[in-house]
């Protein structure tokens, strides 16, 4: 009788040979520590994936859809959860606090036929609008829709930025996938069953992404011109995804984009004109899997700091792709990246500054992974906010299997000169 490949009790690569590779190819200086240890933790705290302000009074706001926490000691405690809304039919997906002083905010609402199951791409709708508060969320102006004319764009978590002169620049994303069978995905052995691991790459899929603009603190908005996509002419790599995207202004007045891609790096794009043009998406330099990332300035330096899914290319492949979040901070505006902790891992060895490695065309997730251990979890979507001395971290701990299995929405609060000792 033949032996089902799939079932195959070898695990690809083992988890201490795996260390071992990526050890080798990490960066760091000497005596520099790999870890970021926090000075608060909470979990379920503040809620899954939320935007955060700080309010005229000193509260910081975490708010997602239409409920709201808040905190008045800096994120060790929080109140319970209470209604937030600005406007009945659609949610918050992003908050600022706007030049003038009023709160904007991103308000989605997704429509569509529930259970369709994989073609559910076809028959959805979204709306993506914008408001105003002027007395700190108590009242609401009319919602502007945005995504007018057909511009099916996506916004993740807390992306809305306005640069110095006032343009508010939201980036989004739009996808194209191909049909395949249901289920698709990565698969391995937990605990002598197989399990599907992951999704993403796994299919062909085309995800670009475009900017959403307004000169007038957000009563009208229109589109950027062109889309984003990966393109690497010199390597003949064609085109590959570059999407779920983060902005920032940097000091010289350009707008730098942040991408993932599936290329085994982050990619950076730039705008000379506030968002309307953008030029060919390029290497940063920085190791990841195909997962969003987050980027701010700290306020007290002036320094960028990121935090996102640091893999190599072998760790992406293995099935471990999400299963580190890494800190950086850049003195030169985004050109380069130092000081590289790690903040969450699983099953993975805490590092500094990975090299990505070669550029050589799309890095995926293995078919069949071998066997994966039951606690593996995996991390992802984090948001920063800064209040007054400190850095809050926020992301989604998942839980795959086991008996303890789910979402963990972690905070972890630093003081802003940990990035820098």
């Amino acid at each position: 009788m033949g032996t089902n490949p799939t079932m195959t009790k070898t695990p690809i690569l083992t988890i201490a040979a795996l260390s071992l590779l990526v050890l080798l190819s990490a960066s760091t200086s000497a005596g520099e520590p790999l870890e970021l240890s926090a000075r608060i933790t909470r979990v379920d705290a503040c809620g899954g994936w939320p935007s955060f302000v700080t309010l005229k009074d000193g509260s910081i706001l975490a708010v997602r859809g239409d409920r709201a926490r808040t905190s008045a000691d800096g994120g060790k405690t929080w109140s319970r959860p209470r209604p937030f809304v600005a406007h009945p039919k659609m949610g918050i997906k992003s908050i600022l606090r706007l030049n003038s002083g009023k709160l904007g905010v991103i308000l989605v609402r997704v429509e569509g036929i529930p259970n369709v199951g994989h073609d559910a791409e076809n028959f959805r709708q979204m709306t993506v609008s914008f408001a105003t508060s002027a007395d700190e969320g108590k009242t609401w102006s009319k919602a502007v829709r945005m995504n007018r004319y057909n511009t099916n764009g996506s916004p993740h978590v807390d992306t809305l930025i306005q640069t110095r002169k006032g343009r508010l620049i939201l980036p989004v994303r739009t996808g194209f996938a191909a049909s395949r069978k249901t289920p698709s995905g990565a698969f391995g052995i937990v605990n002598g069953k197989r399990r599907k691991i992951g999704g993403h790459t796994t299919y062909p899929e085309m995800d670009i992404s475009f900017c959403y603009l307004s000169d007038d603190e957000g009563k009208t908005w229109r589109k950027s011109r062109g889309f984003i996509f990966g393109w690497d002419h010199g390597k003949r790599l064609g085109c590959f995804p570059c999407d779920e995207p983060v902005v920032i202004e940097l000091k010289d007045g350009r707008i730098l984009m942040m991408c993932r891609t599936t290329i085994g790096q982050l990619y950076r794009v730039y705008s000379d004109d506030g968002g309307e043009n953008w030029g060919p998406p390029e290497p940063s330099g920085l190791a990841s899997a195909y997962a969003p990332c987050m980027i701010r300035r700290i306020p007290t330096t002036g320094d960028l700091v990121i935090i996102w899914n640091q893999a190599s290319h072998e760790e992406i492949r293995s099935g471990y792709e999400r299963n580190r979040l890494s800190i950086a901070i850049s003195r030169d505006d985004g050109k380069t990246w130092t000081r590289g902790r790690t903040v969450f891992r699983s099953h993975l060895p805490a590092v500094g500054l990975l090299n990505p490695g070669e550029i050589t065309g799309h890095v995926a997730i293995k078919k069949f992974v071998g066997e994966i251990p039951t606690d593996f979890s995996s991390a992802d979507y984090p948001n920063i906010h800064f209040h007054k001395d400190t850095i809050l971290l926020h992301y989604d701990r998942n839980l795959k299997f086991g008996p303890k299995r789910g979402a963990y929405w972690t905070l972890k609060v630093f003081r802003i000169s940990d990035l820098y000792e």
